[in-house]
């Protein structure tokens, strides 16, 4: 239940994220569009360039940062894993460690 919920909270962080590092240069560039057409006199092309640059900038770091958030969640299943078979082998050697005991208090060496 823990590790369920936790992976659809990662899922959902890097869904966000990814949205985020998509529409910030387009909010960016259309902030920016808008004080040049009003404060600089600029002419309304302005617009259809950096709206473009923002959008082509925005799609370049959101498909960068999912693919660096899927390497990252790889290398995080990869380590889950190996504590888990890391786990499961401390507890076979103390099973095995307990009826090496068990064997030893039932029939004791005669000294």
């Amino acid at each position: 239940m823990q590790g369920r919920l936790l992976n659809t909270f990662q899922l959902l962080n890097i869904v966000f994220q990814a949205i985020y590092s998509l529409l910030f240069p387009v909010g960016t560039s259309a902030v920016i569009s808008y004080l040049l057409t009003e404060y600089a006199d600029m002419d309304s092309w302005i617009w259809a360039l950096l709206l473009t640059v923002g959008v082509l900038i925005g799609l370049v770091s959101m498909v960068k940062f999912i693919l660096s958030a899927a390497q990252n969640m790889d290398r995080l299943e990869k380590e889950r894993a190996e504590r888990r078979a890391q786990a499961m082998e401390k507890e076979r050697r103390q099973s095995e460690l307990r009826s090496m005991s068990r064997r030893e208090e039932k029939h004791p060496d005669n000294e």
